[in-house]
């Protein structure tokens, strides 16, 4: 085989690498310290297996004693290591863990907690196979390429400023494609990945991009050899760039459909849980033979090229409503589709006609501070007002081919109804939304944990009860109303004074009348998958089977802030508004000044911020209600923030100094003379164990941003 050297444009990319790694090497400003699990040693499991697994990275990782997955099937038990000297009880492996697969887990992805003493962490996916699943260090010597067996999932991470080379054997008439997973696991990898025959000279290139993985199709034909060259677009890598390979027949559809759409696991938040599209019924790029759509009526179909265009039509009533939608982003396509209603008509002389009567493109986006809910697939709600026959167009807009050939979608056309989907997710609490990342939740004793709720309202615009269920004990959430026509809104859970520890998974659930007809559903669960960074200009987000959250009984919250008096506030336009606000200091926070900011505040109404001074424990918060502002019922809230003490792991120094004592204790014993040696041993290695613990005993300054409750404001 021939030596294949980097070009330019790959060591230049090396270099943006480096100084990337260079540049991110620092953790953020954080809350409290929570537990952030960014990656697992596996992510790749079988069917009726066990493995091992640890905690590969992690932030504020401390003690992590369990992991917790969305599958009861699946099940983790904490390694233990060996007892200490002169110590009967046994020693926690923090972080590692055996893991088992039941023999009736299906195939697919599931979430994963880490639990541990700062509470419990963001999740993170692993995917389960009926294939066996095995870890490697893949070769990053082109001539001798790492093996890549037949259905078989091998699991790496992306090396630093390399490549890793794998070979591949085709039979004689063998159909096989290799599908590369990354994003389906929640890694931080964009794949590239070339195709080369034995030679070295190049068959194709793929590249990925975020939520989408890529499937490299082989050639088909006489027996062959292949080189398959794997790295992350920027060379990046690590812990928090694993990937899998697999090499399985191409008409494995069922198999390959394991790893790929998934209903909870879409690519972008946006309507909610949808359906994997299905092979394509039959090709539809004829313009005058269209395929015919019943009502309701969906189709699945592919962009066979970047210039490919398909056309559906159906018949439409005078005054029909009906919605037309493309899902394919949401499916985890390289797609940005368009489409385009056009309505026949025939003139007098019997010449037949198509105008165009309604676009669609990209069908949604929202915003929540943090957390963009959108899409790039369209959706067209139209009204016919006339009887005729229309024709549906529809085309991608993503030209690109280094993702692929082919893309699939389906479209549906059906009666426009009222609907309601909402989405509810536990916020990452800061003044700048820019530094946003995943972060797990602890509710502290005394303390308040925010929950938002997102609405994706169509053809409906009235108020929504919510309320949670499976609060754990000592945690509360007062039912909030989400005003008419308003899409966003906050619950707090809040802790009393003396909450137990506790894990717990939460629902929102909602209440809303459509007409005479009153309905109920449970918010879906999201969660940021990764912050910003150098590459990337926005959060990555996906849905999540369950909100978890964890309440300690270890700790106290420094300083809470609460209202005199939380009831309904009815205000004039051109009048203000005065919020009486009260602070409960505790260990920590007793001195400390607190910077009130106005959140969620309607336009129209002037929130400016206001400090309560360190001596202080009251204050007053006004709102400015302009003649601008539009009459209605709000709800807003107070964020604070300011500086506190506080120690993350105080125990842990109590645990080891306590340990160190007893063995001095038996040093001094003079019955015990002939194990001094053993005993000044173990002495010197606990004193290690009581520097280690020191700093997380020790009160460091934090900068927190605690919230208030909720206050109704009423504009007239």
């Amino acid at each position: 085989m021939n030596k294949l050297r980097f070009s330019g444009v790959a060591m230049f990319l090396v270099l943006c690498a480096v100084v990337f790694l260079v540049l991110c090497a620092g953790e953020l400003a954080a809350q409290l310290p929570t537990t952030q699990l960014k990656s697992l040693s596996r992510v790749f499991l079988t069917v009726g297996s066990e493995a091992d697994m640890s905690i590969a990275s992690s932030a504020d990782g401390d003690e992590i004693t369990a992991l917790r997955f969305s599958h009861p099937g699946i099940t983790a038990e904490l390694l233990i290591d060996a007892a200490l000297p002169f110590d009967d009880s046994v020693q926690p492996r923090y972080g590692h863990f055996h893991v088992r697969v039941a023999n009736d887990v299906p195939a697919g992805r599931y979430d994963v907690w880490a639990v541990g003493r700062l509470g419990v962490s963001n999740p993170r996916t692993i995917s389960v196979h009926p294939e066996p699943t095995d870890l490697l260090s893949p070769s990053h010597d082109v001539a001798a390429p790492t093996e890549l067996p037949l259905e078989k999932i091998l699991q790496a991470n992306a090396s630093i400023a390399q490549r890793d080379f794998y070979h591949i054997h085709v039979d004689e008439n063998q159909d096989l494609s290799i599908d590369l997973i990354a994003q389906q696991v929640d890694s931080r990898m964009i794949a590239t990945a070339e195709l080369r025959d034995a030679d070295g000279r190049l068959l194709s290139v793929l590249t990925g991009s975020d939520h989408v993985d890529l499937t490299i199709p082989l050639p088909v034909g006489l027996a062959a050899d292949y080189l398959l060259f794997v790295h992350d677009v920027l060379y990046r890598g690590g812990n928090e760039y694993p990937y899998g390979l697999v090499l399985h027949a191409s008409d494995a559809v069922e198999r390959a459909s394991t790893h790929r759409s998934d209903e909870r696991l879409v690519r972008s938040i946006s309507a909610g849980a949808v359906e994997a599209s299905q092979p394509a019924d039959e090709r539809s790029d004829d313009m005058e033979s269209p395929r015919e759509l019943a009502i309701p009526g969906t189709a699945t179909a592919r962009f066979d090229s970047a210039s490919d265009v398909d056309y559906f039509q159906c018949q439409l009533t005078k005054g029909q409503s009906v919605a037309i939608e493309v899902l394919s982003e949401r499916l985890g396509q390289p797609t940005d589709a368009r489409l385009t209603l056009h309505r026949r008509s025939t003139d007098a002389d019997g010449v037949v006609s198509w105008q165009q009567v309604a676009a669609g493109d990209d069908s949604f986006n929202l915003s929540d501070g943090p957390m963009s809910f959108k899409s790039t697939d369209p959706v067209i709600n139209y009204t016919a007002d006339v009887e005729a026959t229309y024709r549906i167009k529809v085309q991608d807009m993503d030209s690109g081919e280094m993702l692929g050939k082919t893309q699939s979608y389906t479209l549906s056309v059906t009666p426009l109804s009222p609907s309601l989907k909402l989405l509810a997710y536990l916020p990452y609490d800061h003044r700048d939304i820019n530094v946003t990342r995943p972060s797990g939740v602890r509710v502290l004793r005394g303390g308040l944990q925010p929950l938002r709720v997102v609405a994706l309202r169509q053809n409906w615009s009235g108020p929504i009860e919510l309320n949670v269920s499976g609060l754990p004990a000592g945690v509360h959430c007062a039912p909030v109303t989400m005003p008419a026509e308003h899409s966003v809104a906050q619950l707090n859970l809040r802790a009393d004074e003396d909450a137990a520890a506790s894990v717990a998974a939460i629902e929102v659930n909602a209440k809303a009348s459509i007409g005479d007809q009153a309905f109920s559903i449970v918010a879906t669960p999201t969660t940021v998958q990764w912050e910003k960074d150098a590459q990337r200009n926005s959060l990555r987000t996906r849905l999540v089977s369950q909100l978890l959250v964890s309440v300690s009984d270890l700790d106290v919250e420094p300083i809470t802030i609460g209202m005199d008096d939380p009831m309904p506030i009815v205000v004039n336009k051109g009048d203000k508004a005065k919020l009486a606000v009260k602070l409960t200091r505790r260990a920590g926070g007793e001195k400390t000044p607190v910077i009130l900011r106005g959140r969620d505040v309607p336009a129209g109404v002037t929130a400016r911020d206001v400090t309560i001074a360190a001596d202080q424990d009251t204050g007053e918060y006004t709102l400015d209600v302009t003649a601008n502002a539009k009459p209605g019922t709000y709800r807003i809230w107070l964020q604070g923030e300011t500086k506190v003490k506080f120690a993350p792991n105080p125990q842990s120094l109590q645990r080891a100094t306590q340990y160190r004592d007893r063995l001095q204790k038996m040093r001094d014993d003079p019955n015990l003379s002939d194990q001094h040696k053993d005993l000044d041993a173990a002495i010197q290695t606990a004193n290690k164990r009581v520097e280690s613990a020191k700093p997380q005993a020790n009160p460091r300054d934090f900068t927190i941003f605690p919230a208030s409750p909720m206050v109704v404001l009423q504009v007239n």
